[in-house]
């Protein structure tokens, strides 16, 4: 669950790898009758997560990106449904259930990393990002998030190849 527990309307949960939609597609009926697995990349579909039954666990948004233009560079479905610790219970459940297992903390940040969607240094930022303890510092973490510390990194390591060979 990407949401944290706490008083909010909505929760995300993300579903990732390379049976993201079909593991989601066995938990899920869309209003439009079709199969989740056949809905096009970064479209958001309004649907029902169900149980081994049948029955309504929630309405929720279904939005599909496939892969590689996603965060993790992998499949991804994300599951926008009501936060009640329940109904977040249950569909939990329902999509392990249907063959997803659940991550471990930082897993799809790493996932990013090693399909090249990001380098370390962006994954450190990433996380000062969302513990930044103000604004200013929210900021910097953003600017690195989005390359500024590796671009300059890369700059400084390609001048000094290009300096060593002239030295040579």
């Amino acid at each position: 669950c990407c949401t944290a527990p706490g008083s909010a309307a909505l929760a995300l949960l993300r579903v990732s790898g390379p049976n993201a939609c079909a593991i989601v597609a066995r938990a899920a009926t869309l209003a439009s009758r079709t199969s989740l697995t056949e809905v096009a990349s970064h479209t958001i579909s309004y649907g029902t997560v169900i149980d081994h039954n049948g029955a309504h666990v929630d309405h929720v948004m279904f939005f599909v990106m496939h892969a590689p233009r996603t965060f993790t560079g992998e499949h991804t479905v994300e599951i926008t449904c009501h936060n009640n610790r329940f109904l977040i219970q249950a569909i939990l459940d329902r999509l392990i259930a249907c063959g997803a297992r659940a991550a471990q903390p930082g897993e799809f940040t790493r996932w990013a990393v090693e399909n090249g969607k990001m380098d370390l240094l962006q994954a450190e930022a990433l996380h000062d990002l969302i513990t930044a303890p103000s604004r200013a510092l929210a900021q910097t973490s953003l600017s690195q998030l989005e390359g500024s510390l590796s671009h300059r990194i890369s700059e400084l390591e390609a001048a000094d190849r290009k300096s060593t060979r002239l030295n040579s």
